[in-house]
């Protein structure tokens, strides 16, 4: 019975990885983010539009509105605490909101099942990278309950997925999975800043 129980373990848990690596190579490697915002759901394509207001809670318990980091450029990231590239690109955010932190937000757009497994994920990373989120004042982390904003107000039904807007928060580049650089993106979000009065 032990052994039955282990082998289907084992089986789901192949099966999980599988799954994960089919959705984030489905999007070609390239050594630059996709060059357009287009909506997965619609087509839509998003770049230099508006960045559509949203209002939420922190796992902290404080509420926000997007619109309250006006004059920022916003870094907005959706993932999952069990999303194998999501934890992989976690700490390339956490440098770009280190080295902008007075004129950029990280908002982690968290599609978790509930705010114990952000927490119980938080916990783990700060341990294993000798961190602690207090040390980043510009970053928000909130759960998407029902993916309301992931999917409805965003279309993203893949993760991860960021956008990067300017100071006006228009939407000015999109990155699909995790096939970018601290550097590059650095370098763009430069370009915003500079561009910027």
């Amino acid at each position: 019975m032990s052994a039955l129980r282990n082998f289907l373990i084992l089986a789901v848990l192949v099966l999980a990885t599988a799954a994960a690596t089919w959705v984030y190579t489905a999007v070609p490697p390239s050594s630059s983010p996709q060059p357009v915002l287009v909506r997965h759901d619609t087509g839509i394509d998003m770049e230099g539009l508006a960045l559509p207001d949203f209002s939420f809670t922190t796992i902290t318990g404080e509420s926000y509105n997007s619109t309250a980091f006006d004059g920022k450029v916003m870094i907005v990231n959706f993932w999952a605490s069990w999303c194998a590239p999501c934890i992989y690109e976690f700490p390339m955010l956490l440098e770009l909101a280190a080295r902008f932190d007075d004129d950029a937000v990280v908002v982690f757009v968290s599609n978790d099942r509930d705010i114990a497994d952000i927490t119980r994920f938080m916990e783990q990373f700060e341990r294993r990278e000798s961190l602690h989120f207090d040390d980043y004042p510009n970053i928000y982390i909130f759960l998407d309950e029902d993916t309301q904003i992931t999917r409805q107000l965003f279309g993203i039904y893949r993760l991860p997925e960021t956008i990067i807007t300017d100071r006006d928060h228009k939407m000015q580049r999109k990155l699909v999975g995790v096939n970018w650089s601290v550097a590059a993106q650095g370098a763009f979000i430069e370009s915003l800043l500079a561009d910027t009065p």
